[in-house]
């Protein structure tokens, strides 16, 4: 049954004119006679440094688990050092909430907790290989700014490659 259906995909596969549906069907078809590869989650690799710092907060957005961002910590002000910029995060209604502050980056809003570093920085952290306790990771304003911050890694889903197509 595994073998007949593997065929029916793969020439679902050959004779479908999107590259979607093609690669979907030729995938399952590899699924049911190979097994599926391992899964391991995504790693941001070398393309997030290409990102600008909007696009690198919706990727983030996107990853953000909405049954576990119930109840957020206040808003943290991220400055960062690198690129002279400066971008307030937060969680409300479930969906997460990023605005560039254009001010003097040398001088710190002394209203909300904030944390200074690189863009790469929190790269490492999104990707869990730099800890929060980092020494590049400097702290201003009102406490509370790592806290806000640890909270929202905590709820940000990781993805897995190799997952299931056809069987469960």
């Amino acid at each position: 049954a595994r073998s007949l259906q593997a065929d029916v995909l793969e020439q679902l596969g050959y004779r479908s004119e999107s590259a979607t549906f093609r690669n979907a069907y030729l995938t399952g078809a590899q699924e049911l006679r190979h097994g599926t590869m391992p899964a391991e989650p995504v790693r941001a690799g070398g393309f997030v440094a290409a990102l600008t710092t909007r696009q690198l907060f919706d990727s983030i957005a996107v990853r953000l688990r909405a049954e576990d961002a119930a109840d957020p910590p206040p808003a943290v002000v991220l400055d960062f050092s690198d690129r002279a910029e400066r971008w307030r995060v937060a969680v409300s209604n479930r969906t997460l909430h990023t605005t560039e502050i254009r001010t003097d980056a040398s001088v710190p809003d002394p209203s909300e907790p904030g944390l200074r570093l690189e863009r790469a920085v929190l790269s490492g952290l999104i990707d869990g290989t730099i800890d929060l306790e980092d020494d590049r990771i400097e702290s201003f304003g009102p406490a509370g700014g790592r806290d806000s911050l640890a909270w929202l890694l905590g709820v940000i889903d990781t993805f897995a490659t190799n997952f299931h197509i056809v069987e469960p």
